[in-house]
């Protein structure tokens, strides 16, 4: 998912790919958001949907290399700081989980 960013920019210039990418860029913020604040299963899905949908939008583009290093260059900041920030977030939730579980694993271990 963090990586579809990155390739997706190559993917797409003018208006259109322009709102497409702004579009992915705050759906990437809100999935990154909604994964810290423990929102619903079901947010989370359709955010990823969104995403989904919006690079699939953006590679039927075919834009020229030109167009795409144009991309690149006006948004890459953004996407960096917004692939940064769902990393971060989908690491969190594995720390979760995996404190958890040690936690459940020393409760159910015997003491001397």
């Amino acid at each position: 998912m963090v990586m579809a960013i990155g390739v997706v920019v190559l993917a797409g210039c003018g208006k259109s790919a322009d709102s497409l990418i702004e579009r992915q860029i705050s759906d990437t913020n809100k999935l990154a958001d909604a994964m810290q604040s423990d929102s619903p299963e079901s947010e989370i899905k359709a955010l990823k949907e969104s995403l989904t949908k919006t690079s699939e939008s953006l590679e039927e583009l075919n834009l020229s290399a030109d167009d795409k290093k144009a991309l690149e260059k006006k948004y890459g900041k953004e996407i960096a700081a917004a692939q940064a920030k769902l990393l971060k977030a989908m690491t969190g939730q594995m720390g979760e989980a995996m404190g958890k579980a040690m936690e459940n694993m020393m409760r159910e271990m015997p003491t001397p």
